[in-house]
């Protein structure tokens, strides 16, 4: 990078060199921050002084030399320009030794050695002027020190310029060396500074072009203070890395940046170096008291070194100016060093009353097992990560709790805190940790809450046996709460275990019809069994409630929360379930909580599948389970696949549905109410693939173990209706007709959704005559719960009632609604089945006028009509298809005009014209 902005320096120095050509002799002392140029500047007074003809001797300090006697002046002496031995015979074969002894003699023998050195050094100019160039002055050992300052003073009347350049520091502010040679009438002190963001601006224009200097030059200013060592260091890593960032205007910061960042590192004093490590493992801006404390050093010594950092470009305000610069500062401190240094740290914040996790961190950083007292303080803060959502954070500080604990009951807890933090990310992590969990039920050293939560991990994982002995043992579960608990949780979710669960919960059955006063676990479980069970259904819808409106989504609630929302769906209440849902995914995915959002993206896309809308069902699935792996699932991987098969049937994707069934599921599925969603999948595609008696196999399983589980209810999986439509297709309409009737004597079958596929059904096995009729019922309901895959099967088989009846118009106007309610749902197969099945050339003009209005229907505005056709308000059609009340309005005003009605009050009886078939034939 161009060489900028030290223009007035290096004039000053080549006016005292001019000066010395004159036979005046001169000192100039050069600071510096830190890499800020001093060498260059130097090498670019050296080849000045060589075209006058001046004989120029040069030698750099370093650290490591030191305490090494006349290593300094040695090194001048080696590289004066000069044949032969410099110092005089006197001094013998080893000159430097005698040198070094008479130095340190004093009196006359010292100041006999230093005029000798002297006179060497006028004799290697000989008759020319002379340069005397010492960089890092700062590292000059005391022998070659004093002999330097020797010389100094008595060069004025002589042609030799002593330019001595030094890095600012406390150490070279303290040199009682520097404060006598800048009180010496011909000593002149000149500082070289950072450069100006106009002077990066010059400094880039060589390196990136004109253009890009200047878009860069305040972002690199501000990145690194205008050091001229780290911004080349950033221009090699453009040249180096693509020229697409910089064409974004990004910076590219790479592995040459680091080894700058380090070789400043290399340049600082041991002890400014130290104050930098110390803040490197602070990370945040600390006081200096602690930078200094922990660092051993007085604070008002630490601050100046902070000072010079700042001034170097390396620090803005006591804080690294971007995360790479602290980066490798923190790879510079040897790891063992590191690890006490943060032990050290956090024992200070500590003290200093800092936050818990600001604490932990250091604990965590240290990669040592801290002392005993830390183990509350990573216990609050994991908790505190775990509210700001940094999962990986916490798990580290219940880890190190963990090492640190040496009660049992206490290491038993923090297995569980963190097997439940690792769920929210991926619930296979906590697989490794359930052992050591079941051990500790074993032992019982957990109870109450962590108890329950350590239970349903291992439920998750359909451990479902291993639970039911640990139930059963007096010595590890001994809470009662505990047991009553979970036995419900098992009633609900793993119903072959129900005489186990009563009888470790003390209650059969769903339970009493009050509202439970327990936490969420109890309540959603009870909630679920009470409506699966066939009880009271408010009841049941109650208690979801309860659980949605008391609980805050977290890793501990999100099961109850999940079981309270299939609790509403399972009654019927989708749009209140669907509200709940909406809100709570959000939330998950705001949070990134991959867990939360697959397992509430599952019931999204079960709600959907109810609602008739298998296109978004499908997709709904399909990323809840991409979300997590198969094993991460465990058995809820059943409700995600049932959707996904069903979907896939509707829509006739029959070879991706097959393709789903064959992928690996848990062994516990079937023994979970997830495998009765799972079977009921199976039995459907069967039977849209037309194998009706393998359909009628599964539908007849499904039920067999609905009823064995007692969750024999209809709103929940309708398998009477589907078993007796699989009947009628094998020539059995007798066992048909007799399941449908056993369905509709079922608790809650009487709900829109369970009775409208029922009527469809019982249609199909009854007379001809009469089937019309019966489907305009059953499609009345299937139109108010809002499963369009229903209706529109219904509509068709109207259509072909009607053209079975010979009512031809009413069997057309009634095929094309069927069609553009199949074509909305993507259900394929059924729309291949009506095309061009039920057309008449010589139909009816005004009746063909008349179904035109509804083909000419978007999709939307088909929605929206038929909510409003059914009596619901504006407002409550917006929140149930998510749009604005200004959006539906506009929806109403082109479905006015396209249907040729007056208003809102002409729908129903246009809707009706359709569905009866416009009148008697």
């Amino acid at each position: 990078m161009k060489f900028v902005e030290c223009e007035s320096q290096l004039s000053q120095l080549t006016g005292l060199l001019e000066s010395c050509r004159r036979g005046e002799g001169a000192v100039a002392v050069v600071t510096s921050p830190i890499a800020a140029g001093k060498s260059r500047l130097l090498h670019a007074l050296a080849q000045e002084a060589l075209k006058t003809g001046a004989v120029v001797v040069s030698a750099t300090g370093s650290y490591a030399e030191s305490s090494l006697p006349l290593g300094l002046l040695g090194q001048l002496l080696h590289n004066a320009p000069m044949q032969g031995e410099i110092l005089p015979p006197a001094f013998g074969e080893q000159g430097h030794v005698a040198l070094s002894a008479a130095l340190e003699a004093g009196g006359w023998q010292s100041a006999q050695a230093m005029e000798t050195l002297r006179e060497a050094l006028l004799r290697v100019a000989g008759d020319h002027p002379m340069v005397i160039e010492v960089d890092d002055a700062e590292y000059i050992d005391p022998l070659s020190l004093k002999c330097l300052l020797y010389c100094v003073r008595r060069i004025r009347s002589t042609p030799v310029l002593v330019v001595l350049t030094g890095t600012e520091s406390p150490r070279l502010d303290r040199s009682l060396e520097l404060r006598e040679l800048l009180g010496l009438p011909h000593c002149h002190r000149i500082r070289l500074p950072l450069l100006s963001e106009r002077g990066v601006a010059r400094g880039l224009r060589d390196e990136l072009g004109p253009v890009d200097a200047e878009r860069f030059a305040h972002i690199w200013h501000n990145l690194t203070g205008g050091n001229p060592l780290l911004l080349r260091a950033l221009a090699e890593d453009q040249r180096i890395h693509s020229t697409v960032e910089r064409e974004q205007g990004e910076t590219v910061i790479g592995p040459t940046f680091r080894q700058a960042v380090l070789s400043c590192l290399e340049r600082c004093a041991p002890e400014t170096r130290a104050v930098l490590h110390g803040i490197a493992i602070f990370n945040e801006a600390a006081p200096t008291a602690l930078v200094a404390s922990l660092v051993g050093m007085d604070p008002v010594t630490a601050g100046l070194h902070i000072h010079a950092l700042n001034e170097a470009g390396l620090l803005a305000g006591g804080r690294f100016r971007h995360p790479h610069v602290r980066t490798a500062v923190l790879s510079d401190v040897e790891p063992e060093r590191r690890a006490r240094l943060h032990l050290d740290a956090g024992q200070l914040l500590h003290d200093a009353g800092a936050a818990a996790v600001t604490v932990a961190g250091h604990f965590v950083a240290s990669e040592r097992t801290p002392p005993a007292w830390s183990l509350q303080v990573l216990r609050e803060a994991a908790r505190s990560t775990l509210v700001h959502d940094q999962v990986e954070v916490a798990v580290r500080c219940l880890e190190l709790a963990h090492k640190v604990a040496t009660e049992p009951a206490d290491r038993a807890v923090l297995q569980v805190a963190a097997a439940m933090a690792e769920w929210r990310v991926d619930p296979s992590r906590s697989m490794s940790r359930l052992p050591a969990i079941a051990a500790a039920l074993r032992a019982g050293t957990l109870r109450d809450q962590h108890a329950v939560l350590a239970l349903r991990a291992l439920l998750w994982h359909g451990r479902v046996e291993e639970v039911v002995d640990l139930l059963h043992r007096t010595d590890g579960i001994d809470d009662v709460g505990t047991r009553e608990t979970v036995g419900r949780w098992l009633a609900a979710c793993f119903p072959p275990a129900r005489e186990s669960s009563e009888k470790v919960a003390g209650t059969p059955g769903p339970g009493p019809s009050v509202l439970v006063t327990g936490g969420p676990d109890t309540t959603a479980a009870t909630a679920l069994t009470t409506v699966l069970g066939g009880g009271n259904t408010d009841d049941g819808v109650s208690r979801a409630e309860q659980v949605l409106e008391s609980a805050r989504l977290d890793d501990v609630t999100l099961e109850p929360i999940t079981l309270a929302l299939l609790t509403l769906v399972y009654a019927d209440r989708l749009d209140v379930a669907s509200r709940w849902c909406e809100r709570l995914f959000q939330t998950a995915r705001e949070r990134e909580a991959t867990c939360w959002t697959a397992m509430l993206g599952a019931v999204r896309a079960e709600i959907a599948m109810r609602r008739g809308d298998p296109g978004s069902a499908e997709v709904l699935a399909s990323s809840a389970l991409r979300r997590m792996s198969p094993t991460a699932w465990g058995v809820a991987v059943g409700l995600c696949l049932s959707v996904r098969v069903q979907a896939l049937s509707v829509m006739g994707r029959y070879t991706e549905a097959e393709a789903v069934l064959n992928e690996p599921t848990p062994d516990a599925l079937l023994k979970s109410r997830y495998g009765l969603g799972y079977l009921y999948s199976r039995g459907r595609l069967h039977f849209t693939m037309k194998r009706f008696r393998a359909a009628l196999d599964d539908f007849l399983a499904c039920g067999d173990l609905m009823q064995a589980w007692e969750m024999d209810l209809p709103g929940f999986i309708p398998w009477r209706a589907d078993a007796a439509a699989a009947c009628l297709r094998v020539g059995k309409p007798g066992p048909a007709r007799q399941l449908v009737m056993d369905q509709m004597q079922r608790p809650g079958a009487h709900q829109p959704r369970p009775k409208g596929g029922a009527l469809r059904v019982l249609a199909a096995a009854g007379d001809l005559k009469s089937r019309p009729m019966m489907l305009r019922e059953s499609i009345d309901h299937l139109q108010q719960s809002g499963d369009r895959v229903e209706m529109a099967h219904a509509l068709a088989d109207l259509a072909h009632a009607q053209h079975e009846l010979g009512q031809l118009d009413h069997a057309r106007m009634t095929s094309k609604l069927a069609a553009q309610v199949a074509r909305e749902c993507r259900a394929r197969p059924l729309l291949d089945s009506l095309i061009g099945k039920v057309t008449d050339p010589a139909r009816d003009n005004e009746t063909a006028k008349e179904s035109e209005g509804f083909t000419e229907l978007s999709e939307a505005e088909w929605r929206v009509a038929n909510l409003a056709a059914r009596g619901d308000t504006n407002r409550e059609i917006a929140r149930r298809l998510f749009i604005t009340v200004s959006t539906v309005e506009q929806h109403l005003t082109r479905v006015y005009r396209k249907l040729e009605v007056g208003g809102r009050g002409d729908l129903p009886a246009k809707f009706n014209q359709i569905t009866a078939g416009v009148g008697s034939p």
